[in-house]
């Protein structure tokens, strides 16, 4: 129940007919009075908010009822004695209350849950081929016995037997094996 109100009120209510009961008089008697319309007062603004009437709706509306009875008795001037029109009245409205609340059926909202679902991560596929890098990888060549390496272009290259040709990926490589650059190719 979002309003609380309903059941403060009734607590409230309570307390005031425990006072009336006893039957106040003179200035007690005054504030239980104000005290009684503002009772009501909130008994009414809370009873207006609610949009379901469940067990304190009901058990507010008839506290309600009871104090309007009790108000009314007082208000009157000369005696404040509880006549026998209105010791009906309240008996009748008590058990009707109880009746009604008791037998209404409490709204119970359970809150929307959360339904958790532990999955396994997806695995998609690479699609992306891997960039080639931009710069070419130079082979370098030479032939058997020859102190120096070449380009592939070179016009020294030309002349020698495929057979005879030896192949290096790096100038590195190349001269790890002794040789040193062409002079004409390679400047």
């Amino acid at each position: 129940m979002e309003n609380k109100g309903p059941v403060l009120i009734s607590y409230l209510s309570q307390i005031i007919l425990i006072i009336v009961l006893l039957q106040v008089s003179g200035t007690l008697k005054g504030l239980t009075i104000i005290v009684m319309l503002i009772t009501e007062a909130l008994i009414i603004t809370s009873l207006i908010k609610e949009r379901k009437w469940d067990f304190q709706s009901w058990y507010a509306f008839f506290i309600f009822i009871i104090v309007l009875l009790f108000l009314l008795a007082h208000i009157q001037p000369g005696t404040s004695e509880i006549t026998a029109p209105l010791s009906v009245e309240i008996i009748v409205s008590l058990i009707l209350g109880f009746f009604l609340t008791v037998f209404s059926k409490e709204s119970v909202e359970e809150e929307p849950g959360v339904k958790v679902v532990e999955m396994e991560p997806t695995i998609e596929p690479i699609t992306e081929k891997p960039k080639k890098s931009t710069a070419k990888k130079e082979l370098l060549v030479s032939a058997e016995g020859s102190k120096k390496y070449h380009r592939p272009t070179c016009a020294y290259v030309s002349k020698v037997p495929k057979s005879k040709i030896i192949v290096y990926t790096s100038k590195r490589q190349a001269a790890g094996k002794g040789l040193s650059a062409c002079k004409n190719c390679l400047k």
